[in-house]
């Protein structure tokens, strides 16, 4: 009888830890919750969340974006005063709490489809956000004030321009003459969160005195590391006829990013081409031969090289000359290879010497409106009387003279024969 009993309290002792067994799990069917795959299970009721879409895809760092979620019950119950909630990490913030989360009433039974419960956010992007994924999720809030959490959606950042900066173009000389050569160095600093592929650095050439030396107008990068520096050289001669000026030449850069989207920039730079001013001023006639004399000087001013602005010659004072006219004359504007000519008239004092040397102030701007002013001496050969009668040269001053008195002669003839007639 002992045993029986023993027994059966063994018996009632397994009954009872089966039941608490199946108690608890029916109690826990009841109250699991699983989002393995967007789905959520409370008693009879399935819950599934579907990421609709952000907008704009990608967004820009510092931006805001909109994203949906449909929200669907798939189980026979209804949900009475449920609401769905946005959780938010970084670098994802709202503009108010009162907008966390959204009231959505009754969610019936077998909800599904089209007659799903759309949600959606304004959610703003901080601007040192990393290019990438960021993950986001949403929450369905029970009436009892339990959630059920969706699986995260990866939301898309990316700037829409990539940070590909050209810091610096350093021509070295910073001068150069026609026909000389330069070294072009490009720096190209990318500045975004990613690595940037394939860029192509191409200098547009057409419409310039330039052309490259040893290589075509285009170099390739195969990559550029985020945060990092590169230099890319260029060997270029100018044109032995290039304007002294400052020549814009087009860059344009051309890259990839690592999703395989295309982007390009263009900017432009300059080269200065300079020419040293260049040019003769030379003795072009003159009448004066000998000292104690007065006559005309005639030069002549050649420019050899870059165009001149603002050319003037002046003819400075001396102790073996006197000027007896303007001091200055205005050239104007020259363009290269121009001849102009200015005309003084002067009286060579008596002197010894066997020339005069005759100084002239030369004043004129380079294309880049530079100032220069230059003394340039130029000879005046003095003969004495043995010499001008041996190269004839007192003859033919004598022969002027004689000339000009004759035209003189003649018109006071003329003028006397007319008073005459007049009177008759």
């Amino acid at each position: 009888m002992g045993k029986y009993l023993k027994r059966c309290e063994k018996m009632r002792r397994i009954l009872t830890l089966l039941a608490c067994l199946l108690l608890l799990a029916g109690t826990s069917l009841a109250l699991t919750i699983t989002t393995g795959e967007d789905e959520a299970t409370i008693g009879k009721n399935d819950i599934q969340f579907t990421f609709l879409s952000q907008d704009p895809d990608p967004v820009e760092p510092g931006k805001f974006v909109d994203v949906r979620w449909k929200i669907e019950n798939y189980g026979s119950s209804s949900l009475p005063n449920v609401s769905a909630r946005i959780i938010l990490d970084y670098p994802f913030s709202i503009d108010s709490k009162d907008n966390i989360e959204k009231k959505i009433g009754t969610l019936g039974s077998r909800q599904i489809d089209d007659d799903g419960v759309i949600v959606k956010w304004r959610v703003k992007v901080d601007e040192n956000a990393v290019e990438g994924e960021e993950n986001i999720k949403i929450a369905l809030v029970l009436e009892s004030g339990a959630s059920i959490n969706s699986d995260e959606a990866a939301i898309s950042i990316e700037s829409r321009e990539k940070l590909l900066a050209v810091d610096k173009v350093t021509a070295t000389p910073s001068e150069v003459r026609p026909g000389g050569e330069v070294n072009l160095t490009v720096e190209l600093e990318n500045l975004a969160d990613a690595n940037l592929e394939n860029v192509q650095v191409k200098l547009d050439l057409d419409n310039t005195p330039f052309a490259t030396i040893g290589s075509t107008t285009k170099k390739i990068i195969k990559k550029i590391k985020s945060g990092q520096t590169t230099k890319i050289g260029f060997s270029l001669v100018a044109s032995a006829e290039s304007d002294s000026t400052i020549h814009k030449i087009p860059l344009i850069v051309e890259y990839s990013d690592e999703s395989g989207n295309d982007y390009n920039l263009t900017t432009t730079f300059g080269i200065k081409v300079y020419e040293v001013p260049k040019y003769i001023l030379a003795l072009e006639d003159t009448n004066l031969y000998k000292a104690g004399s007065r006559g005309e000087v005639v030069v002549s001013f050649s420019n050899i090289a870059s165009d001149l602005n603002f050319v003037s010659i002046e003819l400075m004072e001396s102790p073996d000359y006197k000027i007896i006219s303007n001091t200055i004359s205005y050239l104007g504007n020259l363009e290269s290879d121009d001849f102009e000519t200015a005309e003084f008239k002067i009286y060579a004092l008596d002197t010894d010497k066997k020339e005069l040397t005759l100084n002239f102030l030369v004043s004129y701007r380079d294309t880049y409106n530079n100032e220069f002013e230059d003394e340039v001496p130029v000879k005046l050969r003095l003969y004495t009387k043995d010499e001008l009668a041996k190269y004839g040269l007192e003859e033919q001053a004598g022969k002027t003279k004689y000339f000009v008195l004759l035209i003189i002669v003649l018109a006071v003839a003329y003028l006397i024969l007319r008073r005459r007639k007049k009177r008759k």
